[in-house]
């Protein structure tokens, strides 16, 4: 189970993948971007219910999430989480 900030930077993590994601499909739809012959309906619901399920999935509690990606941070860190 999860602690209270580990929970807490869960959130984080989720709406920093949820926003992108649905911002970036309004992006392009706004823009024609999708020159598919595909329903973007479709495919907008397609994107919502990955990131449902990828959301409802139930990680290894085990591991910290900190510990699981053995990556180099994308950009650097933030002074309030150096503190």
């Amino acid at each position: 189970m999860r602690d209270g900030a580990s929970a807490k930077f869960a959130q984080v993590d989720a709406a920093r993948m949820v926003r992108p994601a649905l911002h970036g499909f309004a992006i392009l739809e706004a823009a024609d971007g999708f020159g598919l012959p595909r329903e973007v309906t479709r495919s907008y619901h397609f994107l919502v219910d990955t990131l449902i399920t990828g959301l409802q999935a139930d990680p290894d509690d085990s591991t910290p999430p900190e510990d699981r990606h053995d990556r180099r941070p994308l950009t650097r860190e933030h002074p309030e989480t150096t503190r």
